[in-house]
């Protein structure tokens, strides 16, 4: 048997290559609340320690339908929380909970295929936004979550972590979303040329 871990590698470095951004970091510390303009700066707490993948999404009558192409967001939560700066989205237009990879990059990969459930949330121009905090649970096999809403713990943590955005951060309330687009059991064919 081939170990698969330096193949999944291999696939999901082409992936990012092909797609173009996605941001594997936290936010400066340094960052001034002066230099967002148009942005928008998500706290997202995540328990435990499990690298996180955020997509774009759009609200459609059939329900919410993910960007299969690119992830706009990849980390790990330092202290409990993903701080990060994302293009504004709201109005329809929100992000998602894409991945969760808890052993990291090269690891197993759990991802909402269509008919379950994801946490989204909006990201408005210029907000510093709190969006809730999730926990995930390992049950045999399958990664379960309970999202919680701590905004005085997220602000008192902005406080020591982020003091110049702590003033401006506000609860930007999360979402429960059906997948409408996203198939687990998508079959790829590569031609081969003899």
């Amino acid at each position: 048997m081939v170990d698969s871990k330096p193949v999944k590698l291999l696939v999901l470095l082409f992936t990012l290559i092909l797609t173009g951004c996605v941001s594997f970091t936290q936010l400066s510390k340094e960052f001034s609340y002066s230099n967002l303009g148009d942005e928008s700066v998500i706290v997202l707490g995540v328990e435990p320690r499990f690298r996180t993948q955020i997509s774009k999404g759009d609200d459609r009558p059939d329900g919410w339908h993910r960007n299969n192409v690119a992830v706009t967001l990849n980390t790990f939560p330092e202290n409990g929380y993903i701080v990060a700066k994302l293009p504004a989205r709201s109005n329809g237009q929100d992000y998602g909970i894409a991945g969760v990879l808890p052993e990291g990059i090269g690891g197993k990969v759990y991802s909402p295929c269509e008919g379950q459930e994801t946490v989204t949330f909006m990201a408005p121009p210029g907000g510093v936004v709190y969006v809730g905090s999730i926990s995930f649970e390992n049950n045999s096999g399958n990664l379960s979550f309970k999202i919680t809403e701590d905004l005085d713990k997220a602000r008192e943590f902005m406080k020591n972590e982020y003091p110049s955005l702590a003033e401006h951060i506000v609860l930007e309330k999360p979402s429960i979303k059906k997948i409408a687009n996203v198939s687990c059991t998508t079959t790829i064919y590569i031609p081969v040329s003899y």
